[in-house]
């Protein structure tokens, strides 16, 4: 317990200097998001310090956990003994980079997805415990055995994830909502709590800024927090015995938003990954008050919770979300189309 607070104490302190002087860190890490008066709207340049944010955040838990906790967050996702745990810190790093990279240069997508499997193939190579090897569906009583398969689909699954999150990102608090929805599901299910703790705290400070747009997450935040929460998703996947339509709950939105707007922009014949403003979030924001819009986006990125308290049959809950989801959308795509007609 005494270990708890002082890792509270230690994170609120940072987190606290980090708001105080977010204005000169800005100035010394010179990573902003430029005013295009297109899709970025903001009066002037805002620092992405979201990213080294969580970074700061992330490493003084990990030498919490690796000094006084016995590498407990470590060993969950399976990585044992220093070099393992070392590679996965410097694997965290080299994404963080490379989203850091994207930010200052754009790269292109295939340069990024390249990058990112590399990496992704030495965490999988040298930690067999996250890899899926078996897709478990409600309906089916015997699991789907990937065979040889599973270290691709698990790398394809982290990838999907992350560009599935930097989509989610680009109003104020939208991209926190949905994080500390994740949180809240990996408390529900008793997973790290240490790690949950700092990830909300984390979130709050994050919150603080972000609310008022003086600081954003950028790719390097989104990549980042992605590849942890990715990894911490499967690790409860596979030691909860959860099943794939469990896990669809838990990402509900970003996952039928990706494969809507990647569809859109095939038919129009644009890049799948073209930035627009056709998202869900961006579409209800329009249409609705704060108020209004803090509603819908709490009641589809929760999904999961239907599931946890009521007991509610899985297939229902994503019929009734997938059904929402759709009448949301087309009544708020026809309003739009009607104002600019």
């Amino acid at each position: 317990m005494q270990n708890l607070l002082y890792l509270i104490l230690t994170l609120t302190l940072v987190n606290l200097f980090f708001v105080k002087n977010f204005e000169l860190i800005g100035k010394k890490y010179n990573l902003y998001d430029n005013p295009d008066e297109i899709r970025k709207k903001q009066i002037k340049p805002v620092p992405l310090l979201g990213g080294l944010l969580f970074l700061i955040n992330i490493f003084i838990f990990f030498c919490f956990d690796y000094f006084f906790n016995s590498k407990s967050f470590f060993l969950s996702l399976g990585f044992f003994g220093k070099k393992n745990i070392i590679i996965f810190c410097l694997s965290l790093f080299f994404i963080f980079c490379i989203g850091f990279v994207d930010d200052k240069i754009k790269l292109k997508p295939f340069t990024k997805l390249v990058l990112l499997s590399i990496i992704l193939s030495v965490i999988f190579m040298i930690n067999e415990q996250i890899v899926i090897n078996n897709l478990n569906f409600y309906f089916l009583e015997n699991s789907i055995d990937l065979f040889n398969l599973g270290i691709l689909f698990s790398i394809l699954c982290v990838v999907t994830y992350i560009n599935m999150l930097n989509m989610l990102d680009g109003i104020n608090l939208i991209s926190a909502i949905y994080y500390l929805s994740i949180a809240s599901i990996l408390f529900l299910y008793n997973f790290q709590i240490y790690f949950v703790l700092t990830f909300v705290i984390f979130t709050l400070f994050f919150i603080f800024l972000n609310r008022q747009g003086k600081i954003y997450l950028g790719d390097s935040g989104v990549y980042a927090i992605s590849f942890i929460l990715s990894l911490s998703i499967i690790s409860l996947y596979e030691k909860n015995n959860l099943n794939v339509e469990s896990v669809l709950l838990i990402m509900f939105v970003p996952v039928i938003d990706f494969l809507r707007l990647i569809i859109k922009r095939v038919l129009d014949r644009r890049h799948p990954f073209q930035a627009d403003e056709n998202h869900f979030h961006h579409i209800i924001n329009k249409n609705y008050n704060n108020k209004k819009y803090l509603i819908l986006i709490l009641f589809f990125y929760s999904p999961i919770l239907f599931d946890y308290f009521f007991n509610i049959n899985v297939y229902i809950i994503i019929l009734i979300m997938t059904i929402s989801y759709a009448l949301i959308l087309k009544k708020n795509i026809s309003k739009i189309k009607a104002s600019i007609k």
